[in-house]
């Protein structure tokens, strides 16, 4: 759940990627929106994508961001290929976990257990 190393750092890149694509469409949708409450899936993943970024409470904030993005494909208007891959990277992250570059894995990391054997 918490990779290290190369696989660690693609994570980082995967929640950046995610992140980004999330906040952009979030603020763009702010920028030329007309209702507020039309819009509130794109800017409830846009929130989501803050806590991705730094990777807090990432299996939950991802399986929320990839329902608003399938939600956002089906439902509005815009690029349906774009928010299918972002739900598809958002529910890959899920699966994988945040990896060690987090504050997840921070709070959550791996913990040591030692059993005696007297």
């Amino acid at each position: 759940m918490f990779a290290n190393g190369w696989p660690g750092k693609g994570l980082v890149a995967l929640r950046f990627a995610l992140a980004s694509y999330v906040a952009h469409d979030c603020l763009a949708r702010f920028n030329e929106s007309t209702s507020f409450v039309h819009d509130l899936p794109t800017h409830l993943a846009g929130i989501a994508g803050l806590f991705i970024l730094i990777g807090l409470w990432t299996p939950i904030t991802c399986l929320l961001v990839a329902f608003l993005e399938v939600w956002s494909a089906i439902a509005q208007t815009g690029d349906k290929w774009a928010a299918a891959l972002a739900a598809a990277i958002a529910l890959s992250l899920a699966l994988l976990g945040p990896g060690a570059h987090s504050v997840d894995a921070r709070r959550y990391g791996r913990k040591r257990i030692s059993v005696s054997t007297s």
